[in-house]
């Protein structure tokens, strides 16, 4: 389909001259730009794809070639329950192969109230929701006589958002962080955004948040995130179809 053509290689395209309309390349040109599809190596030159390809040996961990330090990166899928890891393993093989190659639990247990913005929000700054202002996705505050919903423009209101998010620290640190579409992320924190930021456009494929993140990373050394995030909405539904 017209979709999967814009994110990965087909025999077809391997080869091709560049095409506007595409998201990712499997040109000739790819690997030296940076901007192949994550498929191209198995499709058009035969190699072993990633998931089935053996663990790397991290006994002596390094960076990859030009990266002065390993880039932190923190990637959330709303809504994936622990039981998926079981019961969809075949549709997520990327995870399963994270979990067999790394480090994994078996679960996690969720700050309460186990919603979207309180526990997205708490991870990164390492505050309970009674402390780090969220309590719900939707509240009221009689001091504010405001009410903050994800659907209203008080969610923008920095006032509400306490703590120090990981992208503040990063910041007060003299390195570089960027966000794509984390909870409270594109909202001045303590007088401050990330270095680069999107604010939440639930239209965005989940494709294009993945490969603008590997473009990010792949920035010259003086311009690359030492930190990124990235939110995944809306899994549950992808994984059903």
């Amino acid at each position: 389909d017209t979709n999967s053509q814009q994110w990965e290689c087909s025999r077809k395209r391997c080869g091709e001259k560049r095409l506007a309309e595409s998201k990712c390349h499997c040109d000739n040109d790819c690997l030296s730009a940076g901007d192949c599809c994550t498929n191209y190596k198995h499709i058009c030159h035969g190699e072993t794809e990633w998931v089935e390809d053996q663990c790397d040996d991290l006994s002596a961990p390094k960076c990859p070639e030009g990266f002065k330090r390993q880039p932190l990166l923190l990637v959330s899928l709303d809504g994936l329950r622990a039981e998926y890891l079981q019961t969809w393993r075949d549709l997520i093989p990327v995870m399963d192969k994270l979990r067999s190659c790394g480090t994994s639990t078996s679960y996690m247990q969720a700050a309460f109230p186990s919603k979207t913005f309180p526990n997205h929000y708490t991870i990164v700054t390492g505050l309970y929701p009674e402390s780090n202002g969220l309590i719900d996705n939707n509240m009221y505050d009689p001091v504010f006589n405001a009410s903050f919903s994800l659907s209203n423009d008080e969610k923008n209101n920095p006032a509400w958002y306490l703590g120090q998010p990981i992208w503040n620290t990063v910041t007060n640190q003299g390195l570089k962080s960027g966000t794509f579409f984390w909870p409270g992320s594109d909202v001045k924190i303590n007088e401050s955004f990330p270095d680069i930021y999107k604010p939440y456009d639930g239209d965005v494929p989940f494709e294009e948040r993945v490969f603008t993140i590997l473009k990010w990373l792949q920035l010259p050394d003086n311009e690359r995130l030492v930190s990124a995030v990235i939110f995944t909405s809306r899994l549950t539904p992808k994984l059903s179809k």
